[in-house]
């Protein structure tokens, strides 16, 4: 029986490198910090127009940034060697791990405060009259 099994490696295969990296990128914490002090101004600021624009500004940001890795980067890290792939997501993640909750919170808080105001679907008749020509009122 002895003779039929396989001698065991002197050595077993090593595992890919592990490269260094950080986590949390220190570098970025500024820049998320004064993009969500501008969101917390435009929603403080009561006015549509910074609302609107960090609404379809953050929801543009959000949806390419999710076809394109989705449907771009994906398939061309599944096609990758592991070192590669491992190479190219310690740089990648830590730069989303800013990147991608901001802009959700930007859509979400200030999509938040679009809709508060502006919304009709509890509105008596007299008031959806009333926000209606308001709204006609402000495009001239």
């Amino acid at each position: 029986m002895t003779d039929v099994a396989l001698p065991a490696p002197a050595v077993a295969p090593e595992a890919p490198a592990r490269p260094a990296f950080q986590i949390v990128p220190l570098r970025g914490l500024p820049v998320v910090g004064a993009v969500l002090v501008a969101l917390v101004v435009a929603i403080a600021s009561n006015r549509l127009w910074p609302l609107e624009f960090f609404h379809v500004a953050a929801g543009g940001l959000w949806t390419s940034f999710d076809l394109f890795l989705g449907f771009v980067l994906g398939p061309i890290i599944g096609r990758m060697a592991v070192p590669a792939r491992i190479d190219l997501t310690t740089k990648l993640m830590p730069k989303l791990l800013l990147i991608m909750p901001t802009i959700v919170t930007c859509t979400l808080a200030s999509g938040s405060g679009v809709s508060s105001p502006h919304s009709v679907s509890n509105a008596s008749p007299y008031s959806r009259r009333a926000l209606r020509s308001s709204r006609e009122g402000s495009r001239r």
